[in-house]
């Protein structure tokens, strides 16, 4: 039956291992569509680089290793060249189940498996051509579907039956139908000593072409609303709407449409950013320089910077993906300027600015203007939010929840008094290009600033070296936008 691929899987995907803090919601949402007594299609919603696949395969590895069940992983996504969805998850069903036998070690229990496959796979075959599928003289797009097929015998006379239509034998599509379910339950009868149930998972649906996906969609709500059978479809719920609307019309309620076919539907929670940050920084060559870098206060740490990471992309809402592409960034901008003395808190805040539709008008207005007194936002970026503000980082940390604002306050002041620095240091500095340490010291002196701020500066500034460089508003930009392309 060929490799399981699935077996990585074990040590790689585990709830027990998740360093992004998901392991209670992946556990518990393990433990309701466990059990679960009536037929279950759960939609799991994510926004895109959320990190979807990534749960999902942890929750393949928490229900076949850790609770011994029979589970299926589909990618719809790499079978969106076929026709149907229903020969691929046909597919998919007897392969990985033969797999999963397999690796048990039940030399009864997989006679019985392939009985049944043999009759399922029969009767897949009549029903989609009944139904107007693929088959047509053993013809059928579906690879893998050709390599299961070749493990059974069909006659002549079964070849012939597959090719009746729809419009001709009416009460045989019926009850091929009903056979099918038949067997489908019968499939899920061999694991009732594990609880009866069989696990598909289905991945990326979103990226599929719209017409598949519904299609897609369709099979799993006709052909499998089964007691015994539970499915988990991981979607960005908002694009997969939008992919229905293209079919549909603009008008067309895509998400309600998908109440259909969705019984629940569950959130992937936002990741523990920090606990992430602190993952990253220490498999990366920053955190042997920890040292060199300025960070203020009780922030001089790998712990302390994977904070302001966590604030960072909690502020400005991004996404895993976006995370994992901020850090690159970030690390590609201090391996090169090694011995460099800038404000991480900054630099982070710029560069999400930069890389953020949105925000990349309030970015630009820093860059052109460069002067404090002058507002950050557009007239448009106003109108798009509603707030009547100065400060880009105001406008983020207005759109976070009321909790998030709790957790974050005060965090604000400490981005806006870094850029309001960054301005005053090269005004001191004015045209020298061996701007330092020792200069920054000094603007600090003449800003009068008497606030915490000022303070937490200062005494940032008190270890590093004189003569180190210390970048000016200019070497931001400058840096930001070379590192633009690392993602």
């Amino acid at each position: 039956m060929g490799e399981d691929k699935f077996l990585q899987w074990k040590d790689d995907y585990s709830f027990e291992k998740c360093k992004l803090g998901r392991k209670p919601y992946g556990e518990f949402l393990s433990s309701y569509i466990r059990t679960q007594n009536s037929p279950l299609v759960l939609n799991l919603d994510g926004s895109w680089g959320v990190g979807k696949s990534h749960f999902l395969r942890q929750l393949y590895s928490d229900l076949r290793f850790k609770h011994f069940l029979p589970v299926i992983h589909i990618d719809a996504w790499v079978s969106d060249f076929s026709d149907d969805p229903l020969l691929v998850i046909i597919s998919e069903l007897l392969e990985q189940m033969a797999l999963i036998n397999t690796v048990e070690n039940s030399a009864q229990q997989e006679k019985v498996i392939f009985e049944y496959a043999a009759k399922y796979s029969k009767k897949a075959w009549n029903l989609l051509a009944i139904t107007g599928g693929v088959v047509a003289a053993g013809v059928v797009n579906n690879g893998a579907a050709v390599e299961i097929a070749k493990n059974f015998t069909f006659s002549d006379s079964e070849f012939q039956e597959v090719g009746k239509k729809l419009n001709e034998i009416y009460q045989q599509q019926k009850e091929a139908i009903e056979e099918i379910k038949t067997s489908l339950n019968h499939f899920a009868e061999l694991y009732e000593r594990q609880g009866g149930k069989v696990f598909i998972l289905i991945d990326e649906l979103d990226r599929c072409r719209p017409n598949y996906a519904i299609e897609f969609l369709e099979v799993i709500k006709h052909f499998f609303d089964l007691k015994d059978y539970v499915f988990v479809i991981a979607t960005d719920t908002e694009q997969l709407s939008k992919s229905i609307k293209a079919i549909y019309g603009s008008e067309f309620n895509g998400k309600e449409y998908l109440t259909r076919f969705f019984a629940r539907t569950a959130k992937i929670p936002q990741p523990d950013f920090k606990a992430f940050a602190l993952l990253m920084l220490n498999n990366s060559k920053i955190a042997e320089r920890i040292e060199r870098l300025f960070l203020i206060g009780d922030e001089n740490s790998t712990a302390g910077l994977a904070h302001i990471f966590s604030v960072v992309a909690c502020i400005y809402d991004l996404s895993l993906r976006k995370f994992e592409q901020l850090f690159a960034k970030y690390e590609s901008i201090v391996m090169y300027c090694d011995n460099h003395i800038f404000d991480s808190r900054l630099l982070l805040q710029l560069i999400c600015e930069f890389e953020d539709e949105f925000y990349r008008d309030s970015y630009d207005l820093k860059r052109r203007v460069r002067k404090l007194s002058h507002y950050e936002l557009t007239e448009k970026q106003k109108t798009i939010k509603g707030y009547n503000l100065i400060h880009s980082i105001d406008v983020a940390f207005k759109g976070l929840s009321r909790d998030r604002q709790l957790e974050f306050e005060g965090e604000t002041n400490l981005f806006k008094e870094a850029y309001k620095f960054a301005h005053l240091y090269g005004k001191v500095t004015g045209s020298r290009t061996d701007s330092n340490v020792m200069f920054a010291k000094i603007a600090l002196k003449e800003s009068n600033n008497e606030n915490k701020e000022y303070f937490l500066f200062l005494n940032a500034l008190i270890p590093h070296d004189d003569n180190a460089k210390f970048w000016t508003i200019n070497d931001y930009f400058k840096y930001i936008e070379l590192a633009h392309e690392i993602e």
